[in-house]
């Protein structure tokens, strides 16, 4: 075996009867190394072999898994991040597989569509043979090195044919439900998207034009539709600020419009005596 570094050869191993042998001191990760061997027998040592080049790496590490971007009813769009450790021989190309969708258990299949290269990734109804609107999918990853040797498949992305929700209507304060200690919202479902809402999540300030907080997560409760935020703290003077988001199987989806409102009760009329 010579340094890697096309160097004199040096004896590594002598045996009479083993026929396997891993070489590992001053081994140097993407170095090629020469290997050659002899065999001796009573009359002495054989000429050595033909030169062995062996090249020191192993499969690239695998990639994270692809990460869901936007989607509608007739496509998906995607991201993905390449591996951290080529091990020594360069990555030459990536590769997307996706399964045959609503089905957790159907084989994968290669996506033809993509170049190997670029993060970013569309596919679509037409070019890739994606099925009907609410498709759930599997989508996976895996690098390839110069030496036709692949990475471990990622882990998969899941996701379904259709985009997040579309913005719900604008919380609106429901004064009978109200006090000074608490501004109580509702809003309306969203009926038209086509992948189901499965709940809500509302958003508020502390009054100050300061940044916004989750004050409310309904997810995977899609009737609750309204909520009383109260505070002990909360000040009649001021204006709070909220904001409703839809959920579903793809993610969070837009915000509503801001709504402004103040924790006091409507006035009390009293009738003269």
């Amino acid at each position: 075996m010579d340094d890697g570094n096309a160097g004199e050869f040096r004896t590594i191993f002598i045996t009479s009867d083993v026929t396997f042998f891993v070489a590992t001191e001053g081994i140097m990760r993407g170095k090629t190394y020469r290997f050659r061997y002899r065999v001796r027998n009573l009359q002495g040592w054989s000429p050595f072999s033909e030169i062995g080049f062996i090249t020191a790496f192993s499969i690239p590490s695998t990639p994270p898994a692809p990460q869901f971007v936007s989607a509608t009813g007739t496509s998906v769009s995607i991201s993905m991040q390449y591996s951290s450790d080529d091990n020594g021989s360069r990555i030459a190309l990536y590769e997307l597989w996706i399964d045959a969708g609503n089905d957790l258990s159907s084989a994968f299949r290669k996506i033809t569509t993509y170049d190997g290269i670029t993060k970013y990734h569309t596919l679509t109804t037409a070019d890739d043979s994606l099925g009907a609107p609410g498709t759930i999918y599997r989508i996976k990853y895996r690098a390839k090195n110069l030496d036709n040797q692949y990475s471990e498949f990622s882990k998969n992305m899941i996701f379904a044919l259709g985009s997040v929700p579309s913005p719900p209507s604008t919380p609106v304060k429901d004064d009978d439900l109200s006090s000074n200690i608490s501004i109580a919202l509702h809003w309306n479902k969203i009926t038209t998207d086509v992948l189901p809402v499965i709940g809500y999540k509302l958003y508020a300030d502390l009054g100050h034009d300061d940044d916004f907080k989750l004050v409310f997560d309904g997810t995977n409760y899609p009737e609750a539709v309204s909520f009383n935020f109260t505070r002990q703290d909360l000040n009649t003077s001021l204006t709070y600020r909220f904001y409703v988001t839809g959920v579903n199987f793809n993610g969070e989806g837009v915000k509503s419009a801001t709504a402004y409102h103040k924790p006091c009760t409507r006035p009390i009329f009293l009738e003269r005596a």
